[in-house]
Formats: structure tokens, C-alpha cells, sequence
């Protein structure tokens, strides 16, 4: 993937300072803006088109457990078309190769998705909050989920 502005988010907080060790040194992630109020909730984000920080951020145990993700990527592909599709999956680890399978597990809804990682991987429940962290948390565990309409 080449250059381009990624948005990272964070469910469940208005600010977070992720600290994230990448190699001998830590990364400061300053996650900002989050909101609760009568419409809902937003997800902090970190915004950045810097390819050390997606880096960094892609290859931490966080994003791998769905508690970072991505909201939206507008990073352009080999091809030359950019990529602004922010239901992909993410790609745990930045690289995805051919050989990669999924299990497919049939669900019918995303709260069953939610409870399948919950019961199978160990996750909690307030990392799953959003579509893009429950399909983050699958991907990483090699599991595709279909059946839902939700998802």
C-alpha cells in the first residue's frame, strides 16, 4: 500500500494515549475527540498519513485484539486506485497473502458474531463495540463470518 491518510479509532473512550513498543522504543499514539452525548457515542481517532505510525500502529497487539481499528483508509493500492473502503477487513500485521484462509463460522447476527469471539478467543466485551473491531478480532483469529446482514 502506498501513501495515504488513515483514521484509527478507539470505542469506549474521548482520549487515549496509546503507548506502543515498536522494537526498543515506545510510540506515543495520541487518540483524541471521542464523544457521549444524546446521539451517541463516537470513537476517539488518530488520523495520520505518515507510513511509520500506520506501521507501528498495524503491527501492536492492539489493533491485532480489535481495540485499535481502522474507521476509514484512503491509502492507494498497487493499482493506482485508492482504497476508501472502511468495512475491509483490516489487514492484521499490514500484509495479507494468497495462502491466508478463513474459517467460516455462520452467524446470524453481529451480537452472535460478538459473543462467538467473546466465548472462542476471550475477548471482552467492550472491545467488540463496532462492526470494523469485531471483523478486525475475527480476521486475526482466521475467521470469516457469514450469514448476518449486519455484518
Amino acid at each position: 500500500m502506498g501513501a495515504g491518510l488513515v483514521v484509527y479509532g478507539v470505542d469506549g473512550m474521548m482520549e487515549w494515549n496509546a503507548i506502543i513498543p515498536a522494537g526498543t522504543a515506545r510510540v506515543n499514539i495520541p487518540f483524541k475527540h471521542g464523544s457521549y452525548d444524546g446521539r451517541g457515542v463516537s470513537a476517539a481517532t488518530f488520523r495520520t498519513s505518515d507510513p511509520f505510525f500506520q506501521a507501528v500502529i498495524e503491527h501492536s497487539d492492539y489493533y491485532a485484539s480489535g481495540k485499535i481499528f481502522i474507521i476509514s483508509d484512503h491509502r492507494e493500492v498497487a493499482s493506482g486506485q485508492e482504497s476508501v473502503d472502511s468495512d475491509r477487513w483490516p489487514v492484521v500485521g499490514g500484509q495479507e497473502s494468497e495462502g491466508d484462509s478463513l474459517t467460516e463460522v455462520e452467524v446470524s447476527s453481529r451480537e452472535d458474531a460478538k459473543q462467538y469471539l467473546i466465548s472462542h478467543f476471550g475477548f471482552s466485551a467492550s472491545s467488540l463495540k463496532s462492526k470494523a473491531s469485531i471483523l478486525a478480532a475475527a480476521k486475526a483469529n482466521g475467521v470469516l463470518f457469514v450469514g448476518a446482514d449486519d455484518l
